[in-house]
């Protein structure tokens, strides 16, 4: 595996896992939390999509 990928994926699962223990020591105000959870997961994965996208395309 690429070592920018795997910088990739590691930055994308800390922002993850921080975001998530942010919205838990929140109290949990109801599915707002969830939601932005989710977005940025989407938000993440649409980012990695991109790069390897990119990087496949340079000879």
């Amino acid at each position: 595996m690429d070592s920018r990928l795997r910088l990739l994926l590691a930055a994308a699962v800390a922002s993850i896992a921080a975001t998530g223990v942010a919205a838990a020591q929140s109290g949990g105000g109801g599915g707002g939390s969830l939601i932005d959870v989710i977005g940025r997961l989407i938000d993440v994965l649409q980012s990695v999509l991109d790069i390897l996208s990119m990087d496949s395309s340079t000879p």
